[in-house]
């Protein structure tokens, strides 16, 4: 598999933290009025924040930098000069500038979501506030206060020095205890207090089988200016993270992505989860083969032979069809399907053998929201080969009423061929890839700015490898290796 672009998961989104400022920003950080108090005085604090930036540190750390403008200190009451004392209206309001940043882990929930958790926890989060001095020590209250410092000692600067940097710790203390408070009681739906889910578990394309594919695991790796989300469907294993890399489009100034999202559909769901379950679907919309036909080695590869009825119903003088091998990839170009079948007539006296080479095309839909279109990339190649029992020639001259007659076998075969061609069958086989048709909202929720799909899609990668797999063939006691003839490449889709 291109481990490099999906690690063995089966549906990842990278998203660079631009995408992700865009989703924080509609995240309320303001609160208060909160009652404060500190060594010398009592008050209320509001801290007003504007997330200004997000950094992502390896390997699960979220670093947000907050500013503070707008934010609120009320100091009701102050000791000075030995007793308590009320303050005056006009000095008690102190507006500091500076920023918070905020340090915190990330990790998956339980239901798949990415969340950062700022539940207080050892040393976490960290929070760290940076007072712009002068908006505090300017105020007339700082003003009184460190007046006291120096009329207590004029001569001594060492005094003055710890009295400021006492002051500036106490407003600093009075914003991080009230950020800190606010962070572990944010409200949220998670079962821990204080999680904030950053991306929802996403909606994974459906099959047109109608069966779902649910999210069975996940994880993410943290990269340079962007995060990968990853997904296990319901019949897939996961992987490793270790080999995941960045499919972001970046600057070649500064490496950090340039595009707005990136998705990637491995080779296995596309084939397993979408393609090769849709080949359940049961007549006369469907192929209606059984998931156990396949081989459970490769996403989607049928050796038969398999006999089942017509699909879209029975054509004259055919009694039953064959499947004789079903084989799916993605040549770099489009999805490709290779089917090989036999229509079988009755009592022997013919057999018509056919080939259908089907490739589907994947392409940008147009505008907002991101969407791609699926379809057949032209018309399906169909070869047939009639093969008429020699006794059928015989019975012709000889035996006019012994079989069916020369006619209504080449009446079944145009009829089979046509089905093939534009009827029932090559009706059904045009539907399989419709799960991956549609609107993409990656991750869901609020927040993603506006995003179209960058044209082209891509359907092949240089690092894609050759896949060789075993294969259980029907007579023979063991399996053998198997070469894929297509390159495992996967789906990749661009937002930008």
């Amino acid at each position: 598999m291109p481990l490099a672009d999906n690690g063995g998961f089966d549906v990842l989104a990278e998203i660079p933290t631009g995408t992700m400022l865009s989703v924080l920003q509609t995240f309320r950080f303001t609160f208060g009025p909160i009652p404060f108090r500190s060594t010398r005085m009592t008050g209320t604090a509001l801290v007003a924040t504007t997330i200004n930036a997000v950094t992502l540190t390896a390997p699960n750390r979220l670093v947000l930098d907050l500013d503070i403008a707008g934010s609120q200190i009320v100091v009701n009451t102050v000791t000075v000069f030995g007793p308590q004392m009320n303050v005056a209206a006009w000095m008690a309001l102190i507006t500091p500038r500076g920023t918070i940043q905020v340090d915190a882990p990330l990790a998956m929930t339980p239901a798949n979501a990415l969340a950062v958790t700022f539940t207080p926890s050892g040393s976490d989060p960290v929070v760290t506030v940076n007072l712009d001095e002068n908006s505090v020590l300017a105020t007339p209250l700082a003003t009184m206060l460190l007046a006291q410092a120096i009329m207590a000692d004029p001569m001594n600067g060492a005094l003055y020095q710890q009295a400021r940097a006492a002051l500036l710790a106490e407003f600093r203390t009075a914003v991080e205890d009230q950020f800190h408070s606010f962070l572990a009681n944010l409200p949220n739906t998670q079962p821990q207090l204080g999680s904030l889910v950053l991306a929802p578990a996403p909606t994974l394309p459906s099959s047109t089988s109608g069966a779902a594919n649910l999210i069975a695991s996940s994880s993410f790796k943290i990269l340079p200016g962007s995060i990968k989300l990853c997904y296990a469907t319901r019949t897939g294993s996961g992987g490793s993270i270790t080999p995941i890399g960045s499919n972001l489009v970046r600057s070649t100034a500064t490496g950090l992505p340039v595009d707005g999202m990136a998705i990637v559909l491995s080779n296995a769901f596309v084939l397993r989860d979408i393609i090769r379950d849709g080949f359940t679907v049961p007549p006369p919309s469907g192929l209606g083969i059984p998931l156990g036909a396949f081989q459970s080695t490769h996403p989607l590869m049928l050796l038969g032979p398999l006999v089942t009825t017509v699909p879209g119903g029975p054509i004259p003088a055919i009694v039953s069809l064959t499947y004789n091998s079903i084989f799916g990839g993605i040549d770099g170009t489009n999805i490709r399907l290779l089917i090989n079948l036999t229509a079988n007539g009755a009592s022997g006296a013919f057999s018509i053998s056919a080939s259908i080479d089907a490739a589907f095309s994947v392409m940008a839909g147009p505008g907002t929201p991101p969407s791609i279109v699926v379809g057949l990339a032209g018309t399906s190649t169909v070869r047939t080969d009639l093969s008429i029992a020699p006794w059928v020639y015989l019975a012709v001259g000889i035996l006019p009423f012994v079989g069916p007659p020369l006619a209504t076998i080449l009446a079944a075969a145009d009829l089979f061929a046509g089905s093939l061609a534009n009827g029932p069958i090559a009706a059904a086989i045009a539907g399989l890839a419709g799960g991956l048709g549609g609107t993409f909202i990656f991750p869901p929720g609020g927040g993603l700015p506006a995003l179209t799909i960058r044209p082209l899609v891509s359907l092949g990668q240089s690092n894609a490898i050759t896949r060789t797999f075993m294969v259980t063939v029907p007579g023979l006691p063991m399996p053998l290796p198997f070469v894929d003839p297509f390159k495992d490449n996967d789906v990749m889709i661009t937002l930008i």
